[in-house]
């Protein structure tokens, strides 16, 4: 629990020192969202690529609200089972099962934000660091292209999310509760 609170402050300091808050070209996300030029970057993300520029991660992510296959409501099977699984005492859960559920999940669902910070944590608590780290980073950098679009002070300056699971993902990240 101390690494997850450690991860948490870091990225939420990080958000707020290196931010940048500029308004998402969503006509060029648009343009893009269906080229060759996306699945490039989609092959990419898959692959876990520490090189993808915040522009990169822009695209990838407010792109998928864009595709044909887009489903902002689609809930998969098996979320319910990994929350049994992870609401056990903390000392009994297991890991390798959190990663057979978060694999089933973001296979279907590849930016699933909670997942992907679920299946780091996954990989730091069974010791595989390298891998914890790739998806440490990607949960960063998805965390940090919602939050550059930008300051959620206003409506008219809010965070733009493409699905409402990833409210909570960034609300999480904050450090904040969802109140109502």
């Amino acid at each position: 629990m101390k690494q997850f609170a450690l991860i948490q402050v870091l990225v939420l300091t990080t958000l707020f020192v290196f931010g940048q808050n500029k308004p998402v070209d969503f006509k060029r996300v648009k343009n893009m969202a269906n080229s060759e030029s996306y699945e490039k970057l989609f092959d990419r993300f898959m692959a876990n690529d520490t090189t993808l520029t915040a522009d990169d991660y822009v695209l990838i992510y407010y792109g998928q609200a864009y595709r044909k296959d887009y489903k902002p409501n689609a809930r998969h099977d098996s979320i319910r089972a990994l929350n049994i699984c992870l609401n056990k005492p903390a000392d009994s859960i297991d890991f390798r099962q959190v990663l057979r559920y978060t694999d089933m999940i973001l296979n279907d669902f590849p930016f699933n934000i909670e997942q992907i910070f679920i299946k780091g944590i996954a990989y730091d608590k069974l010791g595989i660091k390298d891998s914890s780290y790739s998806w440490l980073f990607k949960y960063d950098k998805l965390i940090r292209a919602i939050i550059s679009s930008g300051d959620g002070k206003t409506p008219r300056t809010a965070f733009v999310v493409v699905k409402i699971t990833d409210e909570y993902a960034v609300l999480n990240a904050l450090g904040l509760n969802f109140t109502g």
